[in-house]
């Protein structure tokens, strides 16, 4: 990991990750406390793949989602508190290895806007064009079926669409993720 960036963010008390796929409903480090809202500029979309942790490398295309900047639209998600020197260097070595070493991603920050507060600064992961793991985009019909098919080492991609797509629904109802949504209903129509 960039050791300007480990330090910039282990030099502050506090960090916020913000999540809006699998971190969602699979969160695995210890937090504080957590707040649902959007960042701005930016829409999930379901443009990457990955043959470590939702496939495998006979899988050429496996899908799971990201989030890329457009000039409007939001992207909703959780954004989680993580507090202490120790607790906040483990989740950036553990967001840099789940994320920037197998994912391809890149680690940006971006303004947080609470349903209930004030803005704040977070830290999250996200990929670019310029990835060797972007796809870009492709019709639902042709993705459901390649997500039906993928799995790895952190589960299926079936797992991760619909349970993305319940969390949105349960605990985010203000979100109009049709994207998402429309790949839900394809992906279970499938299964």
């Amino acid at each position: 990991m960039d050791d300007s960036l480990m330090q910039r963010h282990t030099e502050q008390p506090t960090l916020w990750v913000f999540g809006y796929g699998s971190l969602m409903w699979k969160t695995d480090f210890t937090y504080r406390s957590k707040r649902i809202g959007f960042i701005k500029g930016y829409e999930r979309r379901f443009y990457a793949g990955n043959t470590t942790f939702r496939g495998q490398p006979d899988q050429v295309r496996v899908w799971h989602s990201d989030i890329f900047c457009f000039t409007i639209g939001q992207t909703w998600g959780v954004a989680f508190e993580v507090t202490g020197e120790e607790e906040v260097s483990n989740v950036m070595k553990n967001l840099f290895a789940r994320e920037v070493a197998s994912g391809g991603y890149v680690v940006m920050t971006a303004d947080f806007y609470p349903r209930e507060n004030h803005p704040k600064k977070t830290t999250r992961a996200s990929l670019t064009a310029q990835s060797e793991f972007y796809l870009g985009p492709d019709d639902v019909d042709s993705m459901a079926s390649q997500i039906v098919k993928a799995r790895g080492s952190a589960g299926s991609n079936v797992e991760y669409v619909t349970k993305t797509a319940d969390f949105v629904r349960m605990h985010i109802p203000e979100d109009e993720d049709s994207q998402l949504f429309q790949l839900d209903a394809k992906v279970r129509e499938l299964v």
